[in-house]
């Protein structure tokens, strides 16, 4: 059972208040330190190999628990002629260099370069808890590196560290809490990935084949439906171009100024009030937006006025599927014009069959959001439960 009592049985340190069973040391004391190394790069029979060597390159892997394959792989005779170490599974590393902060627990036996510091955790710490313990530091990584352009924490720090340490026992419980959170975390990204690649594939086809056809024609777009036609966007839709919002600004308004990163802030005046396409003029030129509530565009954003015989969420969904980043103009900032948005052609099902499709995709994005909202609240009970179990501030 978890207890969050603090004014009993706890006393106070220069890591602040923990529970009096709980001791203060370096982590040098609990766990043997190594640091990593490069073996010759000139030399072939130092590389390609069959022990994993962890480097910058596998930055991306790290921050999700265990790393089970590296990008570059040495050998038994680079590991022997170099002062690199080939560490048992279970060793937790930090990266010290470039990204500083990036952790990770080895799932086999590794080795890694000299940017990396690597934890062998003795019988007094358990390497999972050590983990969540560093990922709860990244904030003093960040802060202690050193450097303009490349950052970098020097091993003096490292030999100085601290860690909050209970006993095993609680170590093991802090950690599979955590741990079965992380697990949640993964298994939602998981879905929201395989629901991703549904919509885009489920798109795809609803888009050009429709909703029970048997029959297809080509056309200027592809292979499409027999029954539909293609004609330009601008006979669907009138592309307007977003305004100057100091006039309307207004911290008490109730309608939302847009730009291509989202809302920017609030108007007490509205450009349109119908439900309406927004795709970016510069910036971001690839996302278009879909609003059924009245709002303000700046001037970087489009909106459209949507003609009555068309369905403006399809119209949204269609152009989400098109790839708009195609009709770039510039070769810096990414931009559009009303000329090539008018320009393009779109392969028009009848209004019935547009809001069929519109229902089926709004429901998979509906399923998404949920799957979002939910990756946030699991984020945010990590964060701090992370908090507070590793400082004893609950018990378990």
């Amino acid at each position: 059972m978890m207890t969050t009592k603090r004014n009993e049985g706890y006393k106070e340190t220069k890591l602040g208040w923990i529970p009096v069973s709980w001791n203060i040391c370096n982590i040098d004391e609990v766990a043997k330190r190594f640091t990593g190394h490069t073996p010759d790069k000139k030399n072939i029979n130092y590389w390609n190999g069959t022990i994993p060597w962890i480097s910058l390159k596998d930055l991306s892997k790290l921050d999700k628990g265990f790393i089970f394959e590296t990008t570059d792989y040495t050998s038994a005779e680079g590991i022997k002629n170099s002062s690199a170490v080939l560490l048992p599974s279970g060793t937790v590393i930090i990266s010290r260099d470039a990204t500083v902060g990036k952790i990770g627990i080895m799932a086999t036996e590794m080795a890694t370069s000299q940017h990396f510091v690597n934890y062998v955790c003795g019988e007094q710490l358990n390497n999972v808890f050590l983990y969540y313990y560093l990922m709860n530091c990244k904030k003093v990584f960040q802060n202690i590196a050193i450097g303009s352009t490349i950052k970098t924490i020097g091993m003096k720090f490292f030999v100085k560290m601290q860690l909050i340490l209970p006993d095993i026992k609680e170590q093991k419980k802090i950690a599979l809490i955590l741990l079965n959170i992380d697990k949640l975390l993964d298994d939602n990204g998981y879905k929201l990935k395989e629901l991703n690649q549904l919509k885009k594939a489920l798109a795809q086809k609803l888009l050009t084949e429709g909703i029970g056809h048997t029959k297809f024609k080509d056309s200027e777009v592809g292979r499409i439906a027999l029954e539909w036609n293609v004609i330009k966007l601008k006979e669907i839709a009138q592309i307007c171009y977003g305004k100057n919002q100091k006039d309307v600004i207004d911290n008490q308004g109730i309608y939302d100024i847009l730009g291509t990163g989202g809302i920017m802030g609030r108007a007490n005046k509205f450009l349109w009030d119908k439900p309406s396409v927004l795709i970016g003029r510069k910036g971001t030129i690839d996302k278009p937006m879909y609003i059924e509530r009245p709002f303000w565009t700046v001037d970087t954003l489009f909106y459209t006025k949507v003609n009555e015989k068309y369905l403006a969420k399809w119209l949204y969904y269609y152009l989400d599927n098109l790839n708009l980043g195609k009709y770039n103009e510039a070769t810096g900032v990414p931009s559009l014009s009303t000329s090539n948005l008018n320009a393009i052609d779109v392969a028009v099902p009848s209004l019935n069959e547009q809001k069929k499709i519109s229902d089926i995709l709004s429901g998979i994005d509906n399923c998404i959001f949920q799957y979002q909202s939910q990756k946030s609240d699991y984020t945010q009970l990590k964060e701090g439960l992370m908090q507070q179990l590793l400082t004893g501030k609950i018990r378990v």
